[in-house]
């Protein structure tokens, strides 16, 4: 729903979601100016680090040579982890590391963002979830209080509310209803 990205220049933006989305809108974040952006993730998702554009690096080349090779999943998953642990390492994102072991059978990789990862360090970084929008600011699980200029959801491509402990809007699935409460 963010129509005119340019909006975002000199904002305190406030992006919450752990995934792909999540990660276009930080990447749109910096690419506009914003001048604080702030990430809220529940859980994380593993994400390959590169500097690489989105479009050039999500090729599958790699993964479908060790898929075609014979290679069995846990070897893939052990290829895969290896070079994504030196990766992480390397962009300095050990603090965003999944807790869980990377599995080729249950989890699709997706590439980092150059402009998320040139910039993590000025990424103000909340392991929390939404607790509360009251006006203009913000509650978060981790006591956070914040006043952003906007609030971006990256929870997904389709509008997933469940999480909220308020079952009036944990039960909507448009965004023209949440646009309207």
């Amino acid at each position: 729903a963010l129509r005119d990205p340019s909006v975002l220049r000199d904002a305190r933006v406030m992006v919450v979601g752990g995934g792909a989305s999540a990660f276009d809108l930080i990447e749109q974040a910096f690419a506009q100016g914003a001048r604080q952006v702030v990430w809220a993730h529940r859980g994380l998702k593993w994400f390959l680090p590169t500097t690489k554009p989105k479009a050039l690096a999500g090729s599958v080349r790699g993964f479908a040579r060790m898929q075609g090779s014979g290679m069995t999943h846990d070897a893939q998953n052990a290829a895969m982890r290896a070079d994504m642990d030196a990766r992480y390492t390397r962009f300095g994102l050990d603090a965003i590391r999944p807790a869980h072991d990377y599995d080729v059978r249950h989890e699709q990789l997706m590439p980092g963002r150059p402009g998320m990862l040139a910039n993590f360090a000025h990424i103000e970084r909340h392991a929390a979830q939404v607790q509360s929008i009251t006006g203009g600011q913000v509650t978060l699980s981790d006591g956070a209080v914040l006043s952003p200029d906007w609030l971006l959801w990256g929870t997904g491509y389709a509008l997933d509310l469940s999480y909220f402990d308020d079952p009036a809007l944990a039960s909507l699935t448009r965004l023209d209803a949440l646009a309207a409460r």
